[in-house]
């Protein structure tokens, strides 16, 4: 079977492309194409980077861009566990002119929503401001956090977080008010979009 490497490669020949040409339309550096083409993700500044170049690369290939980064993610998400040029990205990097910042999630999420989003951003270095996903647990705010926590470890861990809430109450708790409340909180939530 091809890895991810070898399909993109295969893909791009069979459209008889070359990293050059496709430079020209994506303004992806050859090296950046050769790279994802020879599994060698040691060029980019982060999972973000390699992700986003990934992305764009799959879909000028015409590929299913959802499961190419599902089989990126199987292939080469333990390389990514902390990404090998955050310290220099944070502490010394110009930014290329922009500000120094962290993304941050905020509005309607709560520990059930929390996979998706993780899955959408394709790690877990980001800030949450969950107010009543956190403050809105029927048994108080420290069981929110406590919840929030515990979906955290269910997706790291790679446990679906209906099977990880059967040993941490919290998280049960949590699934089953949010779950069986949700229309009314998007009802709330489109209220206080308005």
């Amino acid at each position: 079977m091809k890895n991810l490497g070898e399909i993109l490669l295969s893909q791009r020949k069979k459209l008889k492309q070359t990293p050059e040409t496709l430079y020209k339309s994506l303004k992806i550096h050859p090296k950046y194409i050769k790279a994802l083409e020879n599994n060698d993700y040691s060029v980019f500044d982060s999972s973000v980077h390699a992700r986003g170049f990934l992305k764009i690369y799959a879909e000028a290939l015409g590929m299913n861009v959802e499961e190419t980064l599902a089989l990126w993610r199987r292939e080469f998400g333990y390389a990514f566990k902390e990404d090998f040029a955050s310290h220099i990205i944070l502490e010394e990097d110009s930014w290329r002119g922009m500000k120094k910042c962290c993304p941050i999630v905020s509005g309607g999420l709560n520990p059930t929503k929390l996979k998706p989003f993780i899955e959408v951003m394709g790690e877990v270095n980001f800030i949450t401001t969950m107010g009543a996903g956190v403050h809105a647990h029927p048994k108080g705010t420290n069981a929110g956090a406590k919840a929030l926590v515990q979906s955290m470890e269910a997706y790291q861990k790679g446990i679906d977080i209906e099977e990880y809430a059967k040993n941490h109450k919290e998280l049960k708790e949590a699934i089953e008010f949010f779950t069986k409340n949700k229309k009314e909180i998007e009802e709330l939530e489109k209220i206080e979009r308005c």
